[in-house]
């Protein structure tokens, strides 16, 4: 816990005040009082214990009754205490506790977490504070009004004082947080291996496969190049018998012209009928063509 701010108007002795408490070290507090003229009643305890313990704890050392906080040199008759603070869990807070009205408020961060009960907002700053007024009083109060320091106490307050002092709640939550993550990490690495190994499984099974797949591969290859050579020389040969059909076919013709030149008609028939089944053979041989063509052109675009 670390006060960074005080603010006051009309406490005990002091009149209005702002001042700050961050990083001030040991600091030495004086002052002079023109009422009493004298160093007696000029605010040094209502600033440095009575204004910052009736502040955090709504109490001060010897109790203070009714309107006793308010100064009784003022004409007013309210008063109020500002302080702020960077608790134990390093969040600013700030309080402001007033008299007439009686209040007392609670923020953090611009964030109003005052109750409906006051006892239940003061539990809200010990909390922030790390320490109830007993255990500040014990351990970070040095001055006039302490019955005993924390040395003086017998074992069991001593340790009843440490206990509320220490973030004890807050390492058993803390615990409880790592146990949790520690479990989510050996889940999710539990879960990680179990992959990997999966993983390896399958890169195992392509890398024994492989060979096998490249051999496939080649083999498949060997084959279609096998055929294409295959219907290449089919190719190569239908194209010679149509060649050869084609030169038959125009010797047939030519003699059917030779014979009709002549008048020789008594062949006429028999020529026409072998004519007709040339036709015949050159129409099944164009389709056995055009079918291997087909199955060419196929297998070059696989």
């Amino acid at each position: 816990m670390k006060l960074i701010r005080l603010r006051a108007d009309k406490v005990f002795s002091l009149g209005r005040i702002n001042e700050s408490l961050e990083n001030l070290g040991l600091t030495m507090v004086t002052g002079f009082s023109h009422d009493e003229n004298s160093a007696n009643g000029a605010g040094k305890s209502s600033f440095t214990r009575n204004a910052l313990l009736w502040g955090l704890y709504g109490q001060i050392m010897g109790g203070a009754r009714g309107d006793d906080v308010i100064n009784r040199h003022t004409n007013g008759k309210d008063c109020y205490v500002e302080i702020d603070f960077r608790g134990v869990d390093e969040q600013v807070y700030e309080l402001v506790r007033t008299k007439n009205p009686n209040g007392l408020k609670l923020t953090c961060e611009d964030k109003d977490l005052s109750c409906k009960l006051e006892k239940d907002t003061q539990q809200l700053i010990n909390k922030a504070l790390g320490r109830d007024f007993k255990s500040f009083i014990q351990t970070d109060f040095f001055g006039q009004g302490r019955k005993l320091s924390f040395f003086e106490l017998i074992p069991s307050e001593q340790k009843e004082i440490i206990d509320d002092i220490l973030p004890l709640e807050y390492l058993t939550e803390w615990e409880a947080e790592s146990k949790t993550a520690k479990e989510t990490i050996q889940a999710k690495q539990r879960a990680l291996e179990i992959e990997q190994h999966r993983l390896q499984g399958v890169g195992e099974q392509l890398t024994k496969g492989l060979p096998k797949l490249v051999e496939s591969h080649r083999d498949w290859n060997d084959e279609r190049d096998a055929r294409l050579r295959r219907f290449k020389a089919d190719e190569t040969t239908l194209a010679a018998k149509f060649v050869q059909t084609q030169k038959h076919r125009s010797r047939i013709h030519k003699k059917i012209s030779e014979l009709i030149h002549k008048h020789d008609l008594d062949n006429m028939d028999e020529v026409t009928l072998h004519l007709s089944k040339l036709d015949l053979e050159m129409l099944e041989f164009k389709a056995e063509t055009d079918k291997l063509q087909a199955k060419v052109n196929n297998n070059y675009e696989t």
